[in-house]
Parts: structure tokens; C-alpha cells; sequence
């Protein structure tokens, strides 16, 4: 997003060196313009450090989910399984046919299918 700074950066520039005065009713727009700008740009980047982290986040709950889900399946049985993050993940975006919760036959279904 580093772009962003570099090309408001160039419209102030250029807006300086094309002398635009403040004073004049078209110059005050321009530069009005230009500090929005500059202010869309940095919400944007705030955005999507945000989002970043709000990625690595959901990874970490579905490495979670992962040791959970494998967990309990292992607890009560003799043969050992274990469900990758990146299938919790797959998972995840699975919609029940209520919209609701899962029902227990869905999610039997799910999980039967994730031992493919």
C-alpha cells in the first residue's frame, strides 16, 4: 500500500509546482482533494494491516480447531486421526441447509467425508 503515499505524494507535488494557490476557489478544492486523499490512503493501509492480522488470527483458531477436532476423535478410539488446519478451514465455509447450526447428521456427514 505503499503506492498509495507515493502517488498523493505526487499529486501534492504536482500540485505545488503547478503553483496552485490555496487562495483561489479551484485551488482550495484541488488541495482539499488531495488531504482527503491523503486520508482515504491512510485508512486504507490501516485496513489492511488490520486485516492481516485478522488473517493470521483465524489461521491460529483453525490450528486450534484442528488439535481440538483431532483430539476428540482420537480420545475414543484405537485408530489415530488427525484433520489438517487448511480442512478446518475448507470446513469453515461449508453453510448448513438451515443457515442455523449444524445438525448432527450434517456434521456426521462432514466429518465422514474429511476421512475420504
Amino acid at each position: 500500500m505503499k503506492y498509495l503515499y507515493e502517488e498523493v505524494a505526487y499529486l501534492k507535488g504536482l500540485a505545488e509546482g503547478l503553483e496552485i494557490s490555496k487562495e483561489t476557489k479551484e485551488g482550495k478544492i484541488i488541495h482539499k482533494i488531495i488531504d482527503v486523499l491523503e486520508s482515504f490512503a491512510d485508512s486504507i493501509v490501516e485496513l489492511d494491516e488490520e486485516q492481516c492480522d485478522l488473517a493470521e488470527y483465524v489461521e491460529s483458531i483453525d490450528e486450534d480447531l484442528s488439535d481440538i477436532v483431532s483430539y476428540i476423535t482420537n480420545a475414543f478410539t484405537n485408530k489415530q486421526k488427525y484433520i489438517e488446519a487448511n480442512k478446518i478451514k475448507e470446513l469453515r465455509t461449508q453453510k448448513s441447509i438451515s443457515g442455523m447450526e449444524f445438525t448432527e447428521l450434517e456434521l456426521n456427514k462432514m466429518f465422514l467425508e474429511t476421512k475420504k
